[in-house]
């Protein structure tokens, strides 16, 4: 069962959410609302087959307006077949004239997980089984202040409550930071670029963001430490098929807790590595997918990535890199809003992972 303080937390953060983000009758702004609810099945290769259920709220916050993007606040439930538990609360709300964007993601998570060390070249042979049960909370807010350009604020708060892990394993013998529970909370700039003609799956604009954060005991954290995240992203049109390319990087200094080092793989980056196969202070990934419509509602992909991790960044080297490969098929769920259903196939290096996701890898 929940702790009650977490789903204290939860309902807190949506009811608030809701009130800035849905005005009533009474509003000046007339909201145009859509709702969708349906169930869930996933299928990744760090949770297996999961199943749950998405509820999620599709508005504008000015109905006259039609340059605004539509917003969205979703939550989703997940129970997998490793018995791992997630629930996700986050949203994206594009205020009038999108003078300001709020961001924002809360998720609470019991979750088996596989460890193989921190490094770009564990040994497949390192593996080690543990659990983790952690909340996280990553807000974001935005002011636009020229054009397309935006400023603000970024913050993370991740509770790690609980971690059982081997005796005698990595975590002990390497001695881990975090290991055995932590809290992690920062606070910093960001600077945005954001043309994108839809924040599901846009067909043309560019993306940029880069953010600066600490991690100090004045904010409650238990470990010191800075990290900074670039994101490069663009989508180019070419008649109806649409090319995505997108720059990550993530590079830390100080004494990062293993649940903050940076990590290839996943649903998201570098498909075809379970997600944290490798993690170290800093990654960089370059990945690009084409998406071209089929028929109707159907559409086909096909993409690639390379990426690495490391200590620090003069240690990046070409023979380290990983890479990835694969195609998939998308679905349409709701045509208006561009949010696709995605099965996925990648192929890394001794690995491949088999995706079934909601909502484009970026």
């Amino acid at each position: 069962m929940l702790p009650y303080r977490i789903l204290i937390f939860l309902y807190f953060t949506l009811k608030i959410t809701l009130s800035i983000a849905l005005p009533d009758d009474s509003s000046r702004l007339k909201v145009d609302r859509r709702i969708l609810i349906l169930p869930v099945i996933v299928n990744a290769p760090e949770t297996k087959v999961g199943a749950g259920l998405l509820a999620s709220v599709f508005f504008r916050t000015d109905a006259y307006d039609s340059t605004v993007r539509t917003s969205n606040i979703q939550t989703v439930f997940l129970y997998t077949q490793k018995k791992q538990i997630v629930i996700n609360l986050g949203g994206n709300i594009y205020f009038p004239k999108e003078k300001h964007i709020l961001k924002w993601q809360t998720v609470y998570a019991y979750f088996p997980d596989k460890f193989w060390g921190i490094g770009n070249n564990t040994p497949a042979s390192n593996l080690e089984v543990y659990t983790y049960t952690q909340l996280y909370f990553n807000p974001q807010f935005m002011r636009r202040i020229y054009k397309r350009w935006f400023v603000g604020l970024i913050g993370e708060y991740q509770n790690v409550l609980k971690t059982d892990f081997q005796p005698n394993g990595i975590f002990q013998t390497e001695n881990v930071p975090g290991r055995n529970g932590y809290v992690a909370s920062g606070l910093g700039p960001l600077i945005a670029w954001d043309s994108r003609n839809n924040a599901f799956s846009p067909t043309k604009g560019e993306y940029f963001q880069i953010s600066f954060m600490n991690y100090n005991r004045f904010l409650g954290s238990q470990y010191n430490f800075n990290g900074c995240t670039i994101d490069a992203r663009k989508y180019i049109l070419f008649s109806k098929n649409v090319l995505a390319v997108q720059f990550f990087g993530l590079f830390n200094n100080g004494n990062v807790p293993f649940r903050n080092l940076a990590t290839l793989g996943g649903t998201n980056q570098l498909r075809g590595y379970y997600t944290g196969r490798y993690r170290d202070k800093d990654a960089t990934v370059l990945q690009a997918e084409y998406r071209m419509p089929v028929y109707k509602r159907f559409g086909i992909v096909v993409f690639s990535g390379i990426g690495e991790v490391s200590d620090k960044i003069g240690n990046f080297s070409l023979s380290g890199i990983k890479y990835s490969a694969g195609g998939g098929i998308r679905f349409a769920i709701k045509p208006k809003e561009r949010l696709n259903l995605r099965l996925d196939f990648a192929i890394g290096q001794k690995s491949s992972g088999l995706y079934l996701f909601i909502s484009e890898a970026f």
